[in-house]
């Protein structure tokens, strides 16, 4: 499977929440297969240039979302050090905006 749709599955995983310890390792193992599979996207490869600032930092963010919650899950200091990592990325990328949303909608 590609990076994309497992970045897709990240993001969905994370807003999850078990409601027993069943679901819990279930949503675990899934989860950190698919952060395995989507970490070129975040880790590895150069920004795409066709996306905006704001589409990459979505793609850290969601990322950073799902290796929280493994973190959490697996009691993992590697997770949370990859979280921090991407987190850092999407706000470098931010940082790079210079008007919101809202205010490139009135400029143009």
């Amino acid at each position: 499977m590609s990076p994309g749709p497992n970045l897709l599955r990240v993001a969905t995983l994370a807003g999850l929440e078990p409601r027993s310890e069943t679901q819990t390792q279930t949503l675990r193992v899934a989860l950190v297969d698919a952060l395995q599979q989507s970490q070129i996207v975040t880790e590895t490869l150069p920004p795409v240039p066709r996306l905006g600032s704001e589409e990459q930092a979505s793609i850290q963010i969601a990322y950073a979302n799902g290796a929280t919650l493994a973190g959490t899950l697996d009691q993992s200091t590697d997770w949370f050090q990859r979280a921090i990592s991407a987190y850092r990325k999407a706000l470098g990328l931010l940082n790079g905006c210079s008007a919101g949303p809202a205010d490139r909608g009135r400029t143009q």
